[in-house]
């Protein structure tokens, strides 16, 4: 169908566009951050990637949907894919027994590995969307997570 040739063909603009960054420009990383869901944009994404980042909350509902994200996309597409869990209470991170239940919980839901827990920091939740809080708060406990996530990644 017409839809299916025009997304075979933004699948190959964004492979072509993925090799020209990473080998003519020389970068080290490309970061492809996509909506959740079934929409040609985010499987196209999840194809032309070498490894998956799959963010997802503590919220049954958000659960559900990135295990089934997990379970019939990227499964399906063979996809390197770990777990980052955000918006925590911070209250069940404070031990660190509790934390690694948690962990060993989120592991076992997803059957993947699960690169961090990030608490929830009502001040983040509050920022404008226009903000980016790694460059305008850097000492923020959030930034400092990121970094330690990013970390974590690269040795993926």
């Amino acid at each position: 169908t017409k839809d299916r040739k025009g997304e075979m063909k933004a699948l190959r603009r964004l492979l072509t566009l993925n090799e020209h960054l990473l080998e003519k420009m020389a970068m080290d990383y490309v970061i492809l951050d996509t909506n959740p869901g079934m929409s040609y944009a985010s499987i196209n994404s999840v194809a032309a990637s070498d490894l998956v980042l799959v963010i997802s909350t503590w919220d049954a509902s958000d659960l559900a949907g990135a295990q089934g994200m997990v379970n019939e996309l990227y499964n399906m597409l063979e996809k390197r894919a770990i777990v980052l869990m955000n918006k925590i209470p911070e209250q069940l991170l404070i031990d660190k027994a509790m934390r690694g239940r948690l962990t060993d919980q989120f592991k076992k839901a997803f059957k993947l590995p699960v690169i961090d827990l990030l608490p929830c920091y009502c001040d983040v939740l509050r920022q404008e969307r226009s903000t980016i809080m790694a460059i305008e708060r850097p000492k923020h406990p959030f930034s400092r997570s990121l970094v330690e996530v990013a970390k974590r990644i690269r040795e993926k």
